[in-house]
């Protein structure tokens, strides 16, 4: 009767051990950091352009960037003009439609950023 008695409350100290440390554990665990990855007005600033890319920021602390392929196919577009991607600069805001390979840009739609601000 004893080693029965034993084994039970050994069996019951490992359940409530691994129990323990399955909850402890995400208490320890370090927060994220909340990020803007999709703004509300789905509007990111450019922090840099070149000849074949166009690189966002996504984070609200500006620390996390998204860099994206400008194809021959992408459609660029300031203000809902037609333009080429050579127009777009640093500081401007731009909405961005993906592919599906997410590394490239089917369209681009990009606007002032002083004028945005005023929009809200």
């Amino acid at each position: 009767m004893e080693k029965t008695t034993i084994a039970s409350v050994r069996t019951l100290f490992i359940i409530l051990m691994v129990f323990a440390v399955a909850c402890g554990g995400t208490a320890f665990a370090k927060k994220k950091k909340a990020r803007n990855e999709d703004p509300e007005d789905g509007k990111f600033p450019i922090t840099e352009v070149d000849a074949l890319s166009v690189t966002v920021s996504v984070a609200k602390d500006g620390n996390l960037h998204k860099t994206y392929r400008i194809t021959g196919n992408t459609a660029v577009t300031i203000d809902g003009v037609p333009v080429a991607a050579r127009d777009l600069r640093a500081g401007m805001v731009a909405s961005i439609d993906v592919a599906e390979d997410k590394t490239s840009a089917l369209s681009i739609n990009a606007g002032d950023r002083k004028k945005d601000r005023h929009k809200r």
